[in-house]
């Protein structure tokens, strides 16, 4: 069995982008969820970005205010990253998110974790310890901003089971939870 990252080199990097749909509004989702949680940096904050993809989260942040460490470890969507930050304060890293101490130069000030990140990594002592760096790692006052979506409240069955993504006349993208 490939590994997630293995599956994002392979398969789901070049196409990532395609499968969210419109960049621009899914980068403008972002906007109006963090203006609805008030972030406001201080001068000179920093921002950590686990899982960044190609950027949604990121780019917001570094328009209000944020110096970016944005982490991912598909270069492909690293590449798009910095590509769409152009002289934004963002620096990409394509590494294990799990790995995000390692390239902190000073305690964060925010850290979001957002998508279905978490649910990709290796295991459940993985995401224990990426959450204990999170804690460990911001700044006093700090804060920690996560999604995920709930695959337990109702866990789907059957045909229920295939989840449609997006479609175009030439492709189709489903998810299947098993």
């Amino acid at each position: 069995m490939k590994s997630v990252r293995d599956h994002y080199d392979d398969f789901l990097g070049p196409v990532y982008s395609w499968i969210l749909g419109d960049f621009e509004n899914a980068r403008k989702r972002n906007v109006a969820l963090f203006d609805e949680l008030d972030l406001a940096p201080r001068q000179g904050a920093v921002a950590v970005d686990l899982g960044s993809g190609p950027g949604c989260q990121s780019l917001p942040l570094a328009n209000i205010g944020y110096h970016v460490l944005a982490i991912d470890f598909c270069a492909d969507l690293i590449d798009e990253l910095a590509e769409h930050a152009g002289d934004l304060p963002v620096r990409t890293v394509c590494d294990d998110l799990s790995a995000f101490r390692s390239h902190l130069s000073e305690p964060p000030d925010l850290i979001v974790c957002m998508g279905d990140t978490l649910v990709h990594l290796h295991d459940t002592d993985t995401v224990d310890r990426v959450l204990d760096d999170v804690c460990e790692s911001l700044n006093p006052g700090g804060r920690f901003i996560y999604s995920i979506r709930d695959y337990f409240s109702n866990v789907p069955e059957g045909a229920e089971r295939f989840i449609p993504i997006r479609s175009s006349d030439s492709q189709i993208f489903t998810c299947f939870l098993d």
